[in-house]
């Protein structure tokens, strides 16, 4: 249920919302990393052997990459969390390796959709598919590459629209604004953000 490119385009990541997964697939290539050759395959059977990718949690919906490539950040919809994956862990994992790539589960706003990051990828918003409530996080990139994210605020666009929600959001190309899609509303919304001054 959802599927993004790396920053690099070598690679995308994509949920499997029935099987609790996210797979990875090398784009170069054109396989899903981990599947490998089939012993037993013959012309009834197939060729590989499929991978069973990297169980994140319930529900999961619309990965989303970090600017620098080094996480996979997983809305779970099932469990008002969101799942922080490292992508070279994920791919050994992927691959059959007895390790887990889960490097922290972040707790969300009730039934979250979507992750989006800010240009710079300081600021992290998890928008929900249940209430009109959008999450706000400091991602707190270390020097290692890998973040370690506090609530910044939780804004609450009830008053916008009282029964409306927000499965899906996008970065304007100038990192000014972000753009909210709201179902069951009247229209779109946007706020500008700045990483050094808050959410405007």
């Amino acid at each position: 249920h959802g599927g993004a490119p790396s920053p690099d385009q070598t690679m995308a990541a994509v949920t499997g919302r029935g099987s609790s997964n996210i797979y990875l697939i090398d784009v170069v290539a054109g396989a899903v990393i981990g599947n490998r050759p089939n012993p037993l395959a013959s012309d009834t059977t197939t060729r590989d052997i499929v991978s069973s990718g990297v169980l994140v949690g319930r529900e999961p919906h619309e990965p989303t990459w970090s600017r620098n490539g080094k996480e996979i950040w997983v809305a779970l919809r099932g469990e008002d969390r969101a799942a922080i994956v490292d992508v070279e862990l994920a791919r050994r994992e992927a691959a059959g390796e007895n390790i887990r790539a889960i490097r922290s589960y972040l707790p969300t706003v009730y039934g979250p959709a979507q992750i989006w990051f800010s240009r710079d990828g300081r600021i992290a918003f998890v928008c929900s598919q249940k209430i009109s409530k959008v999450s706000v996080y400091d991602t707190n990139i270390q020097q290692d590459g890998f973040s370690k994210p506090t609530l910044r605020t939780t804004l609450d666009i009830a008053g916008q629209d009282q029964f409306g929600f927000t499965p899906f959001m996008k970065l304007t190309p100038d990192g000014r604004e972000m753009w909210f899609v709201h179902k069951l509303a009247d229209g779109i919304s946007a706020r500008s953000i700045d990483g050094d001054h808050g959410i405007v």
